[in-house]
């Protein structure tokens, strides 16, 4: 096999104590790609592997001693899936980047497949379980396959595609590399691509999904959580506006939380004057808001040092409180509707106040813009 050929297609293959599924997988791939050598057209598995020490490296060697174009890549530094394939793509030097797991739940049959579907004018290919002609062995349990489906419905608002836990994918590289900063946590690195590469049109290409036969799988609780942070993530690069409001208004929440927590416990507890306990419980409340915000909802903003924006973002809280209280007292004064319903004067003034603290703390205290 000849390996001078200008490499157009990079399989990257991230793995961790995957060394004998490796040996079976090179042959399958050689042989998806082998309809490419008429052409003039070379390709390359990038082996990404975590450290493994199970003797990846020797599997490689022998792979690249039967003419494979097989590379090896070890990372001693981190063990993430999502990233290993992000350094694979960064190091590959085909034209079309691919990536698929080691443990052969992906067929490699499916590669020209993808590669065509690129070449014919997609940005992204993405196999699919879900989409027509896909499948799932039968072997894969029911609660596995709930679980799969029930995971994809959170992923709805970022992307359309029928099957965006799969990790078998292929993205041209122009797409690639100009791609937003990314940022992967766990396993659903195609969800990031999808979400920060400039995506126009997305082929779905329909592949029969089999259980792993050697080894064990890597899913775990962990990466549950993972993928959660994950989408609040992902959430946060498309729906920015949206995101950082819902955060603000669920972090408010907690806030009055801790003011009553506080206050009860200095009024009850340590015996401060009700008024002192209230300034107390108030400022309390605004630090753990301001810190909660900084860490969860403005996280596209700088961060400033913290003597110079905390004071701001308890002025702004400071601001919206007597504005609370002045808003209340003006509709039950001067409305008798509202006099007779302080309840609803209250939930007025509570949501106005909200969205000056929301918009001061945004452009003010965090200055991220409107996107």
């Amino acid at each position: 096999m000849r390996n001078d050929l200008p490499i157009d297609v990079s399989v990257v293959v991230p793995t961790y104590c995957e060394a004998d599924n490796i040996a079976l997988l090179a042959p399958r791939v050689a042989a998806a790609l082998e309809p490419l050598k008429p052409l003039n057209i070379g390709w390359e598995l990038v082996i990404v592997d975590d450290d493994s020490r199970d003797g990846t490296d020797v599997v490689c060697e022998k792979l690249v001693a039967e003419g494979l174009p097989v590379r090896l890549i070890v990372r001693t530094d981190e063990r993430d899936l999502s990233t290993a394939v992000v350094h694979g793509f960064n190091q590959a030097r085909g034209r079309i980047l691919i990536a698929m797991d080691a443990d052969l739940s992906h067929p490699p049959e499916a590669l020209p497949d993808m590669r065509r579907r690129i070449d014919d004018g997609a940005d992204f290919a993405i196999a699919s379980r879900f989409t027509a002609g896909g499948a799932i062995s039968d072997d894969w349990p029911w609660w596995r396959l709930l679980a799969s489906r029930v995971a994809a419905l959170p992923a709805a608002p970022i992307t359309k595609v029928s099957d965006p836990m799969s990790g078998f994918f292929a993205v041209s590289r122009r797409c690639f590399e100009q791609a937003a900063p990314l940022r992967p946590i766990g396993y659903k690195i195609a969800l990031e691509l999808l979400a920060k590469c400039p995506v126009k049109d997305v082929a779905e290409v329909p592949i029969r999904f089999t259980d792993r036969q050697i080894g064990k799988s890597k899913v775990s609780l962990k990466q549950a959580f993972l993928y959660l942070r994950h989408l609040r993530l992902l959430y946060h690069h498309v729906y920015p506006n949206w995101s950082e409001t819902l955060h603000f208004l669920s972090i408010g929440a907690t806030g009055v939380v801790v003011d009553i927590a506080a206050y009860l416990l200095l009024v009850h507890s340590l015996d401060v004057h009700h008024v002192s306990a209230k300034a107390l419980s108030f400022v309390a409340a605004s630090v753990s808001n301001w810190a909660l915000n900084r860490r969860y909802s403005f996280v596209r903003a700088e961060k400033p040092p913290l003597s110079q924006q905390l004071p701001k973002f308890l002025a702004v809280a400071a601001i919206g409180a007597m504005f609370n209280v002045a808003l209340y007292w003006l509709l039950t004064t001067l409305s008798a509707w509202f006099s007779a319903h302080r309840l609803a004067a209250l939930l007025v003034a509570t949501v106005v106040t909200s969205a000056w603290n929301f918009l001061a703390s945004k452009l003010l205290v965090f200055k991220t813009a409107f996107r």
